[in-house]
């Protein structure tokens, strides 16, 4: 699997600080398996590895992933699931009308993610930038505008993270997410990859997920 690809004697191997750091530049790190983040969380020496790489990588001029690379395939997979979903009509217009609400400063909820109309695999979190304010019920909806994840967010939380195991049985496709409160919404999309059999490509010696 991936995750054992890019670990070397419990430690991240030398492809694993070079993804890390990639991620880290093109602002993905979103898109790693769970396990890279908590490693880097708990392990100084692998987080040291990724910041010295960080730092010489950051200095690049940014270029698009390559289709061969891990994120370039992710790229690829976004535009196929992009081709076959069907946007709902009148939450694309919400959306539009809160951006709007948002740039007069009528939105009291603000988010550094989930990042609008990326694809998440392995969870996805809601990072408030300031703890709530105020009691909060978040749902996410299917194309066929079906809730299918609901939870009460408690007052003061920073970040709410949605599993994979609470969103395994989600096929592929288009989400919408709304964050409800009194006198309030905040809403917006992601798509989903549930494919958990990550391989990676021993002919080119990247990662496949295709």
């Amino acid at each position: 699997m991936m995750e054992t690809k890019l670990f070397k004697q419990e430690h991240l191997s030398e492809e694993g600080v070079m993804l890390y750091a990639e991620a880290m530049k093109i602002d993905r790190v979103f898109q790693l398996p769970g396990s890279f983040y908590k490693h880097i969380t708990a392990c100084e020496s692998c987080r040291e590895r990724v910041t010295r790489l960080y730092k010489l990588v950051s200095k690049l001029p940014f270029a698009a992933p390559a289709p061969d690379s891990f994120f370039g395939a992710l790229d690829i997979k976004l535009q196929r699931i992009k081709q076959i979903t069907r946007p709902i009509k009148k939450y694309e217009r919400a959306l539009t009308m809160i951006m709007r609400s948002e740039e007069e400063g009528a939105v009291n909820i603000k988010l550094a993610s989930p990042i609008d109309e990326q694809l998440y695999m392995y969870s996805i979190t809601f990072d408030f930038d300031e703890a709530l304010a105020f009691n909060t019920r978040l749902a996410i909806i299917n194309e066929e505008d079906e809730t299918v994840f609901g939870e009460d967010l408690a007052i003061n939380i920073e970040s709410y993270t949605i599993d994979k195991k609470q969103l395994e049985m989600l096929p592929d496709g288009l989400y919408y997410w709304k964050l409800m409160y009194d006198g309030g919404l905040k809403m917006g999309k992601f798509y989903w990859y549930k494919k958990n059999n990550v391989y990676p490509n021993k002919s080119k010696n990247v990662t496949s997920i295709l």
